[in-house]
């Protein structure tokens, strides 16, 4: 019905993501911290068709009850081209941190790299049952754990390029 959202999506918090049962759906309960405070609810033409009928408030289990997930969110919302620049980041970092494993001398360093790429796989597989990708409070720790692997790594390839 809609071919144009297969490569440019519906539009950020539109479709399936953690924006869109936040703010598009606002149950009236007392867990959503939106309830009572919007008043007016928008849904995009393909989550009305495909999301909202969906959703099972009687289950008791925002995991059970909701078919979420990164993968159909992003590709819902922003796109098919978006999707795969996104997740391409991703799998650029966790090259780059087997690459740091591997060549790497340091043990703390090599601890660090394979914990920070076995917690991109982690969070991909998570991330097929619910909306993981966007949650700060999983990531938050993810994305320092990666800087700080680069950053001690760049200081290793440094102190031994200084003495030679």
């Amino acid at each position: 019905d809609y071919p144009h959202t297969l490569i440019f999506g519906s539009g950020p918090g539109s479709f399936s993501s953690r924006a869109f049962i936040t703010f598009g759906m606002n149950w009236q309960i007392s867990t959503n911290v939106t309830a009572n405070i919007f008043s007016g609810v928008y849904h995009s033409p393909m989550a009305f068709r495909y999301i909202v009928p969906k959703f099972d408030i009687y289950l008791g289990s925002a995991t059970m009850a909701q078919p979420t997930s990164s993968f159909t969110s992003y590709l819902g919302e922003i796109g098919l081209i978006a999707t795969l620049i996104y997740f391409s980041i991703y799998i650029s970092v966790y090259k780059r941190l087997l690459k740091i494993f591997k060549k790497s001398r340091i043990s703390y360093i090599n601890s660090l790299a394979i914990a920070s790429a076995g917690g991109i796989l982690f969070l991909a597989a998570m991330a097929i049952f619910d909306d993981w990708f966007a949650v700060s409070r999983v990531t938050l720790f993810l994305w320092t754990m990666i800087a700080l692997t680069e950053i001690m790594y760049r200081l290793e390839i440094l102190n031994f390029s200084e003495k030679q």
